[in-house]
């Protein structure tokens, strides 16, 4: 099999496997339709952090990128023409997904196994990528294993954060979670969900949403510090007639 993203990024896949675990390629076979609006918007996301520092790309300021959740490789396509950085690593804790990661991503790109959550995972990079697959406001506490590497991550100071919420599908079900942390009225709309947390992670972090791009099932945000001026940026919801990942 091969995927064809967006029009321009290809890769070999291998078939699904029976295993006891969750196959890393499942929401890709099962929907590419949706997983490839989630890496359109992942492109136009990372595409917004590559023209806020072009400059200090093209003269090597920024250099090494940190991906804490490898899945099919997308990403790291996206990462080395965007940034490209002399330092890429990536890791996944699916061995299989390490497997493939390893056969189809260049070989600059360093990548093994291991557990985002692991305390001993985290490392400094100029930009770090978490393609969280199941982060909402809730799980984004700091007494939550996604809220301590939110902390990790963001008190390592890298020049840009991006991260995968996935609230939107069952938003309506989530008043009595969502407004203790965000406030009433919170769960009316996902552009407003997204808008009160965006808030929440910059008075948090002492940063700023430099732009958002979502779907009807996630989005991808990208902060950059406060002290760079950035102003808030704004949420676009990606619609495209063409299908953004084909599988052949």
């Amino acid at each position: 099999m091969k995927a064809t993203i967006l029009n321009e990024f290809e890769m070999g896949l291998v078939e699904p496997q029976d295993t006891d675990e969750t196959w890393f390629l499942d929401w890709v076979l099962r929907s590419p339709k949706h997983a490839g609006d989630h890496l359109a918007c992942s492109y136009k996301t990372f595409g917004a952090i590559a023209s806020f520092y072009e400059e200090e790309i093209l003269l090597g300021n920024i250099t090494s990128v940190k991906e804490y959740f490898g899945g099919m490789g997308a990403h790291a396509l996206f990462a080395q023409e965007l940034f490209q950085p002399t330092d890429h690593a990536v890791t996944d804790y699916s061995a299989a997904a390490v497997e493939h990661l390893q056969r189809v991503l260049p070989g600059n790109v360093r990548v093994w196994q291991a557990d985002a959550y692991d305390s001993e995972t985290p490392w400094m990079a100029d930009i770090a990528i978490l393609d969280f697959g199941d982060l909402t406001v809730f799980k984004a506490q700091q007494d939550q294993p996604r809220g301590k590497l939110l902390d990790t991550v963001f008190g390592m100071h890298p020049n840009a954060v991006t991260i995968t919420d996935i609230a939107a599908r069952y938003l309506h079900l989530q008043k009595r979670s969502y407004e203790p942390l965000l406030g009433e009225g919170c769960c009316e709309s996902y552009e407003e969900y997204l808008e009160r947390f965006s808030r929440l992670l910059e008075d948090r972090y002492g940063y700023v949403m430099l732009q958002a791009n979502y779907t009807r099932w996630s989005t991808v945000m990208a902060f950059v510090p406060q002290d760079t001026g950035a102003a808030h940026g704004e949420f676009h919801k990606y619609v495209s007639p063409l299908p953004a990942l084909v599988i052949s």
